[in-house]
């Protein structure tokens, strides 16, 4: 929250901010320290805070900043959540309410990635509804949580049975995962 301070005196013309994989999320100040530099941030165009801890209400201090900035108030276009924690916790249901949001309002965010968030099928469900008025969004990626895309980009929530079988293959024969 400290750097996210620092940030906002400091760099009015910020474009880009990459902070993967710098433990973010573990406590409740990353979350709205971020949101508060996202509606400060006027020229933040990409936003990259992979691999790291965002779950629960510092995730959903995060998406209202978010839900400004990728807005016409704002020119927030690419946003990287992928490999944290945001289908965990018991304000899980809060935080694809939080994503459903964005999706609905946010004209400005062109592309998406919410990748390895646990995020269950129920979740996955918020956020696919929301997507159906969304005319603006031109990448979405999804791989691990409860849903897939197809190719023509609908978003398909998986039934359980089909993640316990998805769970059990990755038991027996792990992806190899690379960090970009």
């Amino acid at each position: 929250s400290d750097i996210c301070r620092s940030l906002m005196r400091s760099s009015h013309a910020l474009q880009r901010l990459g902070l993967s994989d710098v433990n973010m999320g573990l406590g409740a100040l990353t979350g709205p320290a971020l949101g508060e530099l996202l509606l400060s941030s006027r020229y933040l165009i990409a936003l990259d805070v992979s691999y790291n801890m965002l779950q629960g209400q510092g995730a959903i201090s995060l998406l209202e900043g978010v839900s400004v900035a990728a807005t016409s108030a704002g020119r927030l276009s690419q946003l990287d959540l992928a490999w944290n924690c945001l289908g965990h916790g018991p304000a899980a249901d809060r935080v694809a309410e939080a994503l459903a949001a964005v999706l609905s309002t946010c004209d400005g965010l062109l592309h998406l990635e919410l990748s390895f968030n646990s995020i269950g099928p129920a979740d996955c469900m918020t956020i696919g509804l929301a997507l159906i008025g969304n005319n603006t969004l031109w990448g979405l990626h999804v791989d691990g949580n409860a849903a897939i895309l197809d190719a023509d980009g609908f978003l398909h929530v998986l039934p359980d049975s089909k993640l316990e079988m998805l769970g059990k293959a990755q038991e027996v024969d792990p992806p190899l995962v690379s960090k970009k």
